[in-house]
């Protein structure tokens, strides 16, 4: 399968960074590379990865590439972005290392950090929400609660990279890394922020604490979503974002990999779109009209009911979790079955409502402002 990334590493995997300075090309290649399975990797402990770091071309064998895919949602298409990555002139005299990987079930904490070293930056890259139930439990987490484990870990993991040297810092994240970097980056000293180049956030959730502003630093935080997104415009009721194209639609296009370079920056930069789709515009609107007529306590009864259903059904990755309502029913009644009245009833109506609120904006979609996400006073 052909794809943009592709396209750009076949451009210009043989220029330099003098030849042809960082661009989102190679921010993209850094979020997309964060996926791939460095902690299994019989290096990682060879080399104490944790605390060091080794040049990128140490990994340039196909078994490698084979190693680094096999958990990756996509193992075929990554294995081969790897195979071109390890080939690249233009990241040859990068150093990747300080890897952070934590996973706790108990908790729900599923955190993933590493660093590219190059010559001008310290890239500090965090993973999004890899297949894990676990990490899908602490996405779901965000709905109710102002932080989550993940925020603390990627402070720290800022801070300890800052430690380091003197270089400037890029941040780099998709989805929930997306999310994390803005973190990072919102909860640090003004001595870090100052230090801090730029900050990429791919399609990442906003935040349910207002404190957290990212539009006040627009000279520094970029975030950019794809035309249908439907991740990164969840609790994110701001136009503080670059909306490009991507071959896929819906939580498809969620994928980086699917995501088009422009041909008038040829090939170095994402595709620009003028707007969200009507179906992303209206999802937003309900997520805004929805999220913000039930309670924290709603939110946690009904997150906690989906994480319990995945647990019933046996299953530990989203991979393999298929929501087989047919098939399956007598587990999603019998959890169910456990709650109370009320509950069960609360559970129900918010669903309902959800979906009730999602057609109705749907189809009266030119009556709201894209601004405020509310009716247009014309229209009250």
């Amino acid at each position: 399968m052909s794809n943009e990334v592709d396209k750009f590493l076949f451009l210009y995997k043989n220029k330099t960074f003098d030849e042809v300075g960082i661009c989102e090309g190679d921010i993209l290649v850094g979020g997309y590379l964060s996926y791939c399975d460095f902690a299994s990797h019989h290096k990682f402990t060879q080399h104490n990865l944790e605390n060091n770091s080794i040049p990128f071309d140490s990994f340039h064998t196909k078994r490698d590439a084979e190693i680094l895919s096999k958990n990756t949602l996509n193992p075929k298409i990554t294995k081969k972005f790897l195979n071109q990555l390890f080939s690249a002139k233009r990241y040859k005299h990068i150093k990747i290392g300080f890897i952070e990987n934590v996973l706790k079930s108990g908790s729900a904490v599923q955190f993933f950090a590493m660093t590219l070293f190059a010559k001008q930056y310290n890239i500090i890259v965090f993973r999004g929400t890899d297949p894990s139930i676990t990490g899908w439990k602490e996405d779901l987490d965000l709905t109710f609660k102002k932080k989550i484990p993940s925020h603390d870990l990627s402070k720290k993991y800022l801070y300890r990279i800052a430690a380091l040297n003197d270089k400037p810092i890029i941040i780099i994240g998709h989805s929930k890394g997306g999310h994390l970097a803005f973190y990072s980056f919102l909860s640090s000293s003004k001595k870090i922020k100052e230090r801090v180049y730029k900050v990429y956030n791919f399609d990442g959730p906003g935040f349910s604490d207002p404190k957290f502003r990212p539009e006040d630093y627009k000279d520094k935080l970029i975030k950019i979503v794809p035309s249908s997104s439907i991740i990164g415009i969840l609790l994110d009721y701001s136009t503080n974002y670059e909306i490009i194209k991507s071959s896929k639609k819906n939580i498809d296009a969620h994928d980086l990999i699917t995501w088009e370079f422009s041909k008038e920056s040829r090939y170095k930069d994402l595709k620009r779109m003028p707007a969200l789709s009507k179906y992303s515009f209206a999802l937003k609107i309900t997520i805004f009209e929805w999220y913000n007529k039930y309670s924290k306590k709603d939110f946690r009864v009904l997150t906690e009911f989906i994480y319990q259903v995945a647990i019933a059904n046996k299953q530990v990755t989203v991979l393999n979790l298929k929501l087989d309502v047919i098939k399956k029913r007598k587990i999603y009644l019998d959890k169910i079955a456990k709650y109370n009245k009320a509950k069960k009833e609360n559970l129900k109506a918010m669903s309902r409502d959800f979906v009730k609120t999602y057609f109705y904006i749907l189809f009266h979609i030119k009556e709201y402002d894209p601004i405020t996400l509310k009716l247009k006073e014309n229209n009250n």
